[in-house]
């Protein structure tokens, strides 16, 4: 039956094709990813592997090209994500050759990996993945909130700030160099349109972009970008307000804070990860930056 399905790649610049994946994205996921692609931001460092019949993408996995610090050493990977089958062809085994497919193509990258949700934890095991438990980190505040007029409100639907959110992304400086993404900017900027529209600042005095959001006592704090090494004691200060009593971080700080407190991280999707090179050592608590999780 596969052999009457045609195996494709990397077709972003056909735009049947990729109406077609936008329409199984949007009826799988509930996402269109064409204003991403409008924007520029689907680059050659994401790639849908998927199936053909009549001209229509009928099943999916992409990867995302992803370079890692972990422990101060770079690491390359591959994200895979985007994985749909249109419901009339399950069961075909088509996800299956799509994984083994990027298996084979990605033999060279020191890991692979991917988050997988409940319906489907026994399925990424039969390729060599493992799953991984993420770490949770928080503090307690109790600062003095600073009254900073210089905190401006920015907009995911404004093409002028997405293209300055953009272009600061290029010299960011890492949050962690014990566990960290870089060169993600084309994900950053999937969570900035879809994801946390309302949830961008810039902060002017810290020289800093910040992804965060208040609800009740607690602050989210989703990501910082920063033209200099950040201070997150000094950013929290500018963006606290008088209710914030707790922090949550959705990715790895900086150790040296004084306060963290870590527990496990609690989702509905499991890390799972396929190491192809015995030189990588994961530290034994991390949070994978949620702004590059695909």
């Amino acid at each position: 039956m596969i052999d009457s399905f045609t195996f494709i790649k990397d077709y972003r610049e056909n735009i049947t094709l990729r109406a077609s994946f936008n329409d199984l994205a949007a009826s799988i996921f509930g996402i269109n990813f064409e204003a991403w692609c409008q924007f520029g931001f689907w680059t050659s460092k994401y790639m849908p592997y998927s199936f053909i019949k009549d001209n229509q993408v009928i099943a999916n996995a992409s990867v995302n090209l992803i370079d890692f610090v972990i422990n101060k050493e770079v690491k390359r990977a591959v994200q895979i994500g985007t994985v749909m089958t249109h419901p009339d062809y399950r069961n075909f085994g088509l996800a299956r050759k799509l994984m083994e497919r990027i298996i084979k193509d990605y033999e060279d990258v020191d890991f692979l990996y991917l988050f997988a949700n409940q319906s489907v934890l026994d399925f990424y095991p039969k390729f060599g993945f493992t799953a991984l438990k993420e770490t949770q980190y928080s503090m307690s505040f109790d600062g003095n909130v600073k009254d900073d007029q210089k905190v401006k409100k920015l907009h995911g639907g404004n093409r002028e700030d997405l293209r300055f959110i953009y272009e600061f992304s290029q010299s960011g400086k890492m949050v962690s160099d014990i566990f960290d993404t870089t060169n993600t900017n084309e994900l950053l900027m999937f969570y900035c349109m879809y994801v946390f529209p309302d949830d961008l600042y810039s902060l002017q005095s810290e020289e800093a972009i910040v992804l965060c959001k208040h609800e009740g006592s607690m602050l989210h704090i989703f990501d910082v970008i920063s033209a200099k090494e950040p201070n997150l004691k000094v950013i929290i200060a500018h963006l606290a307000n008088g209710n914030t009593r707790d922090i949550l971080f959705y990715f790895t700080p900086d150790r040296n804070i004084e306060g963290l407190t870590t527990a496990p991280y609690q989702d509905s999707n499991t890390l799972f990860m396929k190491y192809n090179h015995k030189n990588v050592s994961l530290p034994t608590y991390f949070k994978h930056p949620i702004t590059s999780q695909a």
